[in-house]
């Protein structure tokens, strides 16, 4: 099983433990964990998995983004890949779920492209996409371009704060 992993920046603590837990329980199933190496739902992610020697898979939009989570093998993942791997399907995905690509720094277009390969990685389709969005930002930040990403795929979606999955 292949389960892609997104959300929020900013969590409380009762969130962190359970995206923690979330992560171990599909560690312990034998699922492989994809996310973006962010700070916040994606690290709680890849921690409650590694915690449990689970495969973890991060996609990051630079070799040193949150390098001090990835480096000197503290919680390290199986496998790391950059945006400067991408693919231009992964490019065009990318664009295509961003409503304003054309006003994005070189840099934030990365992070989109991240978030499209995070739904669509090389290790093959996700079965699906766990999100928890802040739902404080226009269009749910970042978490809601990877969540467009994986719909315009037809990953299934299972919102984590809203106990729903779509389509």
């Amino acid at each position: 099983m292949l389960v892609s992993c997104a959300g929020s920046r900013e969590l409380s603590k009762a969130w962190r433990y359970f995206v923690e837990a979330v992560g171990a329980l599909y560690a312990e199933q034998g699922a492989t964990l994809v996310c973006g190496g962010a700070v916040g739902a994606d690290q709680a992610f890849q921690l409650g998995a590694v915690t449990l020697q689970g495969k973890v898979v991060v996609y990051l939009p630079w070799a040193s983004y949150e390098k001090h989570f990835h480096a000197d093998g503290f919680w390290p993942p199986d496998q790391i890949h950059t945006a400067d791997a991408a693919t231009p399907r992964h490019w065009q995905l990318a664009q295509q779920c961003h409503p304003a690509w054309y006003s994005l720094s070189a840099p934030v277009k990365k992070l989109m492209v991240r978030n499209a390969m995070i739904v669509d990685p090389f290790e093959g389709r996700p079965d699906v996409l766990l999100a928890l969005p802040n739902r404080s930002k226009l269009g749910w930040g970042g978490t809601g371009h990877t969540i467009r990403c994986a719909m315009q795929l037809n990953v299934p979606v299972f919102l984590l704060d809203a106990w729903r999955s779509y389509p």
